[in-house]
């Protein structure tokens, strides 16, 4: 195994690695809408919490030799379902062509107070 830790991409909250890659996958950890320097929590509407969190996933994914078009799956976590309208007009321009396997998973509270998480599986090779 090995793990992933960039400096394009937030550093972990808590005890774990941004991602962990192991037999040709990336498996990244839950990405919030955080700046990657870690700055203080920001007040985003939900279309800018969801590019801030998918940057963060890009990133992680190009520190650990993936990319984007190698996203295998995608879970959301939403405090709020009825969001997912808004979060997928900005989700398909960050996947055009390729569409991952994806589940939504309404929350009651994600952490620092933010309104969408994602997490990530994907390939490092085609």
């Amino acid at each position: 195994m090995e793990y992933t830790r960039t400096d394009t991409a937030p550093a972990p909250l808590g005890p774990y690695e941004q991602a962990v890659r192991h037999n040709h996958l990336v498996y990244v950890a839950m990405q919030l809408p955080v700046p990657a320097d870690n700055s203080e929590p920001l007040s985003l509407d939900i279309e800018e919490q969801t590019a801030l969190v998918l940057d963060n996933i890009k990133a992680v994914l190009e520190a650990s030799g993936s990319a984007m078009n190698k996203t295998l799956r995608l879970t959301v976590y939403l405090t709020d379902i009825s969001l997912g309208k808004r979060v997928n007009a900005i989700y398909t321009s960050y996947f055009p062509d390729h569409k991952p396997a994806r589940s939504v998973i309404q929350v009651a509270a994600l952490p620092l107070g933010y309104s969408i998480a994602m997490d990530a599986i994907a390939a490092t090779e085609d």
